[in-house]
C-alpha cells in the first residue's frame, strides 16, 4: 500500500477571472488520462470545483449531493464515528462531509487505486490535505482482504468511469468489508441508479448484497441507490 504524502504536491486554485466565466459556462482546469480513466476533468461550475469522469461525476458534483443526502438520511451525525475507511477517494467529497459535519474529529483513511485521481484531489481540493486523511494509492478489495484495522464506518463508492470493478460486486469483497467494522460499525455502497441501462447492475447486485450481509438495507438517495449493513454488537 503506498501512502501519499499530501506535501509532495503543490496545491493549486482557480483564478478570479475564471471563476467569473464558470458562471457562464463550465471551465476546464485539468484534463488528465490515466491508465484507470481516458477522461478526468476538473471543471469550475458557477464558481464550484468538481471532478468528472468522461460520464459521470466522481465528486463535489452530483455525487456530493448524493453522499450529502445520504450521510444525512442515514444520520451519520449522530454516530461518533471516530475511524473511517473510504473506498474509493475521489477528490474528496466524503472526506468534506465527514470533516465539515458528520465525523468532524474522525482518522479517515482513503483508498484510491488511480494515481492521477490522488494527485487531482490533492492539487485542486483541499478537504483531502487534512492531516488525519491517511491517503493510500491501493486496490480496495486487496486492502480490505489484508487489513487488520477496523473501522466504525466504512463508505465504497467504487467507479471507473460508470462501472464498479467486477472483484467489488462479489459476496467475498462484502464479507471483507463486513469483517473489517467494529461491532456497531456502518457499511454504506453507492451504486448508480439515474438511468435504465445503471438500474440493472444495481438491482442485481442489491440481491448479493443483501444475501451476504443479513440485515442489509437499501436507502435511495437523489437516484442512486445506497446499500447500507449495520454489524451487530
Amino acid at each position: 500500500m503506498g501512502l501519499i504524502d499530501p506535501h509532495e504536491l503543490q496545491s493549486q486554485r482557480p483564478t478570479p477571472i475564471q471563476v467569473a466565466r464558470s458562471y457562464l459556462s463550465p471551465v476546464v482546469l485539468e484534463h488528465r488520462a490515466s491508465s484507470h480513466n481516458p477522461h478526468l476533468l476538473v471543471r469550475l461550475v458557477r464558481g464550484r470545483l468538481r471532478l468528472d469522469a468522461a460520464h459521470v461525476n466522481y465528486s463535489h458534483g452530483e455525487l456530493h449531493e448524493v453522499m450529502d443526502a445520504a450521510f444525512r438520511e442515514i444520520h451519520i451525525r449522530g454516530r461518533g464515528v471516530e475511524r473511517a475507511l473510504l473506498l474509493g477517494l475521489g477528490a474528496g467529497s466524503a472526506v468534506e462531509l465527514l470533516r465539515k459535519r458528520d465525523a468532524p474529529n474522525a482518522h479517515i483513511t482513503a483508498i484510491e487505486i488511480d494515481p492521477v485521481v490522488v494527485e487531482l484531489a490533492l492539487r485542486w481540493f483541499p478537504a483531502c490535505l487534512d492531516e488525519d486523511v491517511r491517503i493510500a494509492c491501493a486496490d480496495a478489495a486487496e486492502f480490505v482482504a489484508r487489513t487488520e484495522e477496523c473501522f466504525d464506518l466504512i463508505v465504497v463508492d467504487l467507479f471507473i468511469d460508470e462501472e464498479v470493478p467486477a472483484r467489488c460486486e462479489t459476496a467475498e469483497f462484502l464479507a471483507d468489508c463486513a469483517s473489517r467494522l467494529a461491532p456497531g460499525g456502518l457499511l454504506m455502497f453507492n451504486r448508480l441508479a439515474d438511468a435504465v441501462h445503471r438500474q440493472g447492475p444495481t438491482m442485481r447486485f442489491e440481491r448479493v448484497f443483501l444475501e451476504t450481509l443479513a440485515g442489509g438495507s437499501v436507502v435511495p438517495a437523489l437516484g442512486n441507490r445506497i446499500l447500507v449493513y449495520e454489524k451487530p454488537l
